[in-house]
């Protein structure tokens, strides 16, 4: 290991400082959903079993976090259990027990500092180049949602996190999965690779005969409990979780020869996963698809719409406004799905998968929470098309323009994360029917000091029904994101 790569572990020492410092300091203290998926992680420690509404009732660590006056309420409850899924407080029951709140802090911290290391590897076979991938994996590891969200109590990071880990496995048929070497002398379809390239149809004849020694084999189980684990974060995650499945198995049908015993170790515990979870949820809901309810989810079209908007260019839950590294991978999305047509379909079925369930939750951008948490699962897939973006502008000669990029774009997150990470007024609307704090607080225009008319004129706001296509800066916003797709588009030709 070359000590240039420590560096991918400075994201990690920044996460546990955001831990730390804002429980000290009482930022951001436990609020939404984050406190219910605790009282989960207590009943199980305090108690041994999954119901909590005993726990509502009494002094807990949990409530003691929670802000001055706060008290659980029975709406997050039915039938005495939780209406938010048990995965994250099974994962958490170690660390809670042993440190409270602050331990189970921690711990995300910890998991979400896997992120630069799994983006570096994903960055290492794409671009050719140690420091390429180490500066671009800390980046996008400082940047936003991570440093904001890896000491939250939410699924939506981690399952991200493991999402993007099993599309890596899923894209390579070795067992090595995607980051395995591709032979020298490699090339793509925009000039040379270096000598660590992606391998897809490539390597797909070598690896057929093989068979699976028990090192290969613990990988696939790996990624098979991995993949069962996704629906017990959150219901909504089972769709994704199928269709990585399928993928599986079409390519274990495709295969016919390779459908090898570690493959079948990587298939079927999703569905001894899903027959237990809906066991799980007829005993505790008496229903097999939980305590979800027609009115959780709306089929308004232009609500739809303005909110899946929202989640990339509203001015306080646009990842691209929070984030604007991931433009590039708005200019690479057409070169990756030119470089990797299979893999860039998977991934965005994907990125669709996690994104449409949550323009379609009635509570906006969700709720009381901090600002963009329900892209955070998504951030981590626009991955691929910027590192093909990178990989194509070096090609080119242009490096200089991408270093440009990075670096203007690495200025916008110091100033979201200058705002953010000191006490602020950025989560959602409270209340939530408010308009005016959602127009009126931005990292940008309080950095700034822009006046209430510089917001309006300047800043997309995807928040109000009425009025959200009239605004002439949405449209400048969308503009801007066409503009970038089609400039990658006109690249092919």
């Amino acid at each position: 290991m070359r000590p240039a790569h420590g560096l991918l572990l400075l994201p990690l020492v920044v996460y546990l400082l955001v831990a730390v410092v804002w429980y000290e300091w009482r930022v951001n203290p436990l609020t939404g959903d984050e406190p219910h998926y605790l009282l989960t992680a207590d009943s199980l420690v305090r108690d041994g079993d999954l119901q909590v509404v005993n726990n509502h009732q009494i002094d807990t660590p949990v409530l003691r976090e929670m802000p001055p006056g706060a008290v659980f309420t029975e709406s997050h409850a039915l039938n005495g259990y939780s209406l938010h899924g048990i995965g994250l407080p099974l994962l958490l029951v170690p660390a809670y027990a042993l440190a409270g709140v602050l331990g189970a802090k921690v711990c995300m911290a910890l998991l979400s500092g896997l992120a630069p290391l799994l983006l570096y590897r994903l960055a290492r076979p794409i671009l050719g180049d140690t420091r390429w991938a180490i500066a671009v994996a800390v980046l996008l590891g400082l940047s936003q949602p991570y440093v904001i969200a890896s000491n939250q109590i939410y699924p939506d990071l981690l399952a991200g996190l493991i999402i993007l880990y099993l599309l890596g496995h899923a894209a390579e048929p070795s067992p090595q999965g995607f980051y395995h070497e591709a032979p020298a002398g490699r090339t793509s379809k925009f000039g040379a690779m270096a000598r660590a390239g992606i391998i897809y149809h490539e390597a797909h004849e070598a690896h057929e005969d093989r068979t699976v020694t028990p090192p290969q084999t613990v990988a696939w189980w790996r990624s098979g409990l991995l993949l069962a684990f996704l629906p017990w974060l959150h219901l909504k995650l089972t769709l994704p979780a199928i269709i990585l499945w399928g993928f599986y198995v079409w390519r274990l049908v495709r295969r016919q020869k390779g459908a090898h015993e570690g493959h079948i170790h990587l298939i079927w515990p999703l569905v001894a996963s899903l027959l237990g979870l809906a066991a799980y949820h007829a005993v505790a809901f008496g229903s097999i698809f939980g305590p979800y309810q027609p009115g959780d989810a709306t089929t308004d079209v232009s609500h739809i719409s303005m909110i899946l908007l929202g989640l990339h260019l509203d001015r306080l839950q646009g990842l691209f406004v929070l984030a604007p590294i991931y433009l590039l991978g708005v200019f690479g999305l057409a070169l990756f799905a030119a470089a990797d047509g299979p893999l860039a379909l998977l991934t965005g079925l994907l990125y669709l998968a996690v994104m449409l369930p949550n323009a379609l939750h009635t509570n906006w951008y969700g709720g009381v929470s901090v600002i963009g948490r329900f892209h955070w699962t998504g951030a981590l897939l626009w991955s691929l098309p910027l590192l093909y973006g990178l990989r194509h502008l070096r090609a080119r000669g242009r490096s200089a323009l991408a270093v440009g990029f990075l670096i203007v774009t690495g200025l916008c997150q110091v100033v979201v994360l200058a705002k953010l990470l000191i006490p602020n007024a950025y989560l959602y609307n409270d209340p939530l029917v408010s308009v005016a704090g959602w127009t009126e607080s931005n990292p940008y225009s309080d950095f700034f000091a822009l006046t209430p008319w510089q917001r309006i004129q300047f800043l997309p706001s995807f928040r109000d029904l009425t009025t959200y296509l009239g605004a002439p800066v949405n449209w400048v916003a969308l503009g801007l994101v066409v503009a970038l797709l089609l400039a990658g588009r006109r690249t092919l030709r």
